[in-house]
């Protein structure tokens, strides 16, 4: 078959292999991965900020509008993203988040399927990961869903700039002595400063499968209706351990973010 010349010439320039947009890779290289259901980078850098890196299978659902930038989606209750995934008796998440954006109590939803209505006899449902500004510095809340009680961790982050993204880990565990914790990532100090909410529950853990975990939102229409910036969100059904924690946190700092231009 003879050549076609259509007159075209490429500008003479790199181009990235075509390896690098195989889209399930973009966390290929996570140094911890067991138990990862829910992988997704709410960028425009990517094919699609729906994607389930863990699970192409199962991509995002997107509500309403979300505004979806090269760092970050901008979320709230009526623009959000739902994993439709429920939540596991054992329940982790990593994320990256802006906190300077959500500096209320209604705000910096990261994930949740936490509501309280009549449907629920009133009683809290649902677990929920937060991070938002408040005082200078940003506070990462896990609250974990122990019905009809909603037990929380509270850290607050020290001499970390609220208008940079943050890296928070929270988890929800049936286990005594902690069965809810969060934590952050210092990238100055190389270190996961966390807290557990230790001690017996008063109640059993219980796990909401019938509402499923929201990005930048929470099911509740009185509760957490605020506005929420979320770059990345990595959801697993096991604890990753204190090893696996600041493994995968170093990774996303020094090698996810940089390659997405997440950090400058």
């Amino acid at each position: 078959m003879p050549a076609v010349n259509l007159g075209v010439s490429l500008p003479p320039r790199d181009y990235r292999n075509i390896s690098e947009f195989i889209v399930d890779k973009i966390f290929g290289e996570l140094p911890y991965r067991n138990g990862l259901v829910g992988a997704y980078f709410l960028s425009n850098q990517t094919a699609s900020p729906l994607l389930n890196y863990a699970n192409l299978a199962l991509p995002l659902t997107r509500v309403g509008n979300p505004v979806v930038g090269e760092k970050y989606a901008a979320l709230d209750h009526s623009n959000y993203y739902d994993t439709g995934l429920p939540s596991t008796e054992t329940l982790a998440i990593m994320a990256i988040s802006l906190p300077s954006v959500s500096v209320s109590s209604q705000s910096g939803v990261i994930v949740s399927n936490y509501r309280k209505d009549a449907t629920t006899g009133n009683a809290a449902r649902g677990d929920t990961l937060r991070a938002f500004a408040t005082g200078g510095n940003t506070r990462v809340t896990q609250f974990g869903d122990y019905s009809p009680s909603s037990p929380s961790a509270n850290r607050e982050t020290s001499g970390l700039d609220v208008e940079h993204l943050l890296i928070s880990y929270g988890l929800v565990t049936p286990v005594e002595g902690k069965y809810v914790g969060v934590g952050y990532y210092d990238p100055v100090n190389d270190a996961n400063y966390s807290i557990l909410n230790s001690g017996t529950p008063a109640y059993p853990r219980h796990v909401e499968t019938e509402k499923t975990l929201r990005i930048g939102t929470s099911v509740s229409d009185t509760e957490l209706l605020g506005i929420s910036a979320v770059s990345v969100v990595l959801i697993f059904n096991q604890d990753l351990g204190s090893s696996g924690v600041i493994a995968n946190e170093r990774w996303l700092k020094g090698t996810f973010g940089p390659r997405f231009g997440l950090w400058s």
